[in-house]
């Protein structure tokens, strides 16, 4: 019989050899705490690096998807002005006040709903919903820090359907009830896409 040698270890027989391969490799099991330690602590540097530079974009998104919402319901209310000169009704007082979600043929997707005095803290961030009480549309603002004005605790922006009832083919529109300002234009998706950071 012939002995079979290890390719690794010439010098030690098949089964001995067996053996030494099995010890050597125990040692080489997994992580040690030191070195799980030290890739904790990088994912976690990685994670407030990233969400440093993340968050601006998410204020980004906010103002583009609030603006635009914003200048949807303003459009199906000049358009329902519109329709309405067409049928020849003059007093627009029935706009006012009124919910301009209803003249929209879909409503945007996070828009809660119709309520009677609403508490605006219980009111989900990010979300409009209309306050039956004010004759006011609501929107919960998710990031605060990026907006000036508006309403506070909660932060929050309103807006109404204004007009001069009783007066014939009066100008309707919807307006902010307090004046707002996003400190994001634009620009921070610009940085962010050429590789700065927020000073």
């Amino acid at each position: 019989m012939v002995p079979h040698f290890d390719s690794i270890n010439p010098r030690l027989p098949g089964p001995a050899a067996t053996r030494a391969s099995a010890v050597s490799s125990g040692r080489q099991r997994g992580f040690t705490y030191i070195e799980l330690i030290v890739v904790v602590v990088l994912i976690g540097v990685l994670s407030a690096a990233l969400v440093e530079n993340l968050l601006p974009l998410l204020g980004e998104a906010e103002r583009v998807g609030v603006e635009r919402d914003r200048a949807a319901m303003s459009t199906a209310v000049q358009t329902e002005v519109a329709r309405r000169a067409l049928r020849g009704e003059r007093d627009t007082a029935a706009l006012v006040g009124s919910n301009p979600v209803d003249l929209l043929e879909r409503g945007p997707g996070n828009y809660l709903g119709e309520f009677d005095d609403p508490d605006p803290a219980a009111k989900e961030p990010g979300s409009w919903y209309f306050d039956r009480g004010r004759g006011e549309l609501v929107y919960r603002v998710r990031h605060a820090r990026y907006l000036q004005g508006g309403s506070q605790e909660p932060p929050r922006l309103r807006f109404r359907i204004k007009g001069e009832p009783g007066v014939d083919f009066a100008p309707v529109r919807l307006v902010a009830k307090d004046e707002y300002a996003w400190e994001i234009d634009g620009s921070e998706l610009r940085r962010w896409l050429q590789g700065e950071t927020r000073q």
